[in-house]
Parts: C-alpha cells; sequence; structure tokens
C-alpha cells in the first residue's frame, strides 16, 4: 500500500511541480479521481489497492477530496506536500558537460534545526557529496522538485542552488 500511496503522490506532485515551472500564472488544475485511477490501472495496480491507499492519504490528511461539477478532483496539502518532497527525486539522471557540477548551498540558522537537519539528509539520499560548510555538489543536473522543496520550507532566501564550470 506504501508503494501505492507514494505513486500518486507522485502523479499529483509531478503535476504541481510543472506548474510552478511555467510561466502561467493561472490557477492549477489538480488531476480528477478518475485520470489518478486510470494511471495507476496502466501501471498494472489492481482497485482495492488504489482505494485503500486513496483511503490511507485521505487519513493522514495528505489529501482531499473536492467536488466539483459532478468531478471528484484530489488536492494535494501542505502535508502531502512534505511527504512527497521526502520521496521525490532531486537530481536528474542526466549529467552536466565535462568540467561542470551542480552545486546547492544552503544556510539554514540554528533556530530552524529541524529543517536544517532533513534538507542535509535530503541532499545527501539524493545523491549530493558534502563538500563542507553547508555546500553540496554532484555531476547529475537539478530536477524541478527542488524548487518545490524551497517553496515549502520558506528557504528562497536560505538557499543557493545552480551549475558551476571549472575552466
Amino acid at each position: 500500500m506504501q508503494e501505492t500511496s507514494n505513486r500518486i503522490l507522485t502523479i499529483i506532485g509531478e503535476r504541481v511541480v510543472k506548474h510552478l515551472q511555467t510561466k502561467d500564472k493561472s490557477q492549477f488544475k489538480y488531476p480528477s479521481l478518475e485520470s489518478i485511477k486510470a494511471q495507476l490501472r496502466v501501471q498494472g495496480i489492481d482497485a482495492t489497492s488504489i482505494i485503500n491507499a486513496l483511503y490511507y492519504l485521505r487519513r493522514r490528511k495528505y489529501i482531499k477530496h473536492t467536488r466539483q461539477n459532478h468531478t471528484t478532483t484530489i488536492v494535494l496539502t501542505a502535508k502531502g506536500a512534505i511527504q512527497y518532497v521526502k520521496f521525490c527525486p532531486l537530481l536528474l539522471p542526466s549529467t552536466h558537460k565535462k568540467g561542470c557540477q551542480s552545486m546547492v548551498i544552503i544556510r539554514v540558522s540554528e533556530k530552524n534545526r529541524s529543517t536544517r537537519d532533513f534538507l542535509r539528509r535530503r541532499l545527501l539520499q539524493a545523491g549530493f557529496s558534502h563538500q563542507g560548510q553547508g555546500i553540496y555538489v554532484s555531476p547529475r543536473k537539478i530536477s524541478a522538485n527542488l524548487d518545490l522543496l524551497v517553496k515549502l520550507f520558506a528557504l528562497e532566501v536560505q538557499l543557493l542552488a545552480g551549475e558551476f564550470c571549472r575552466w
């Protein structure tokens, strides 16, 4: 059930990240219950597992069901977005050209220790290597999911991410 729940959060989370990447400031349209079920059935998950996972996510308050015009949409809550960020990929499989790397510099105060520790663990788990005092480096490209993580934890001022080349 945990795998099915993570797949549901991934479906919704990826759509949120795509919307954040666009310059379009229109209101985000969450996926319908039927479209999520159809995507999961294509992936080979049976109906009982889907229903159980949706119930689990709703009970944990990771998602909410809303009805609009005879369709049920699944809304990702802030708690659900944090859960998605815990397992989403922060690095893309593709690598930079020779001599270039991705770098993330974080500077989170002692007052926000839990956020700082979570961020450190998450970056190391994603495949970054720790170079010293808040500097993390990877040869792979940074995913857009890092932007979602930054916005969720309001780290715009405290986190710097980018690419550097040694020439």
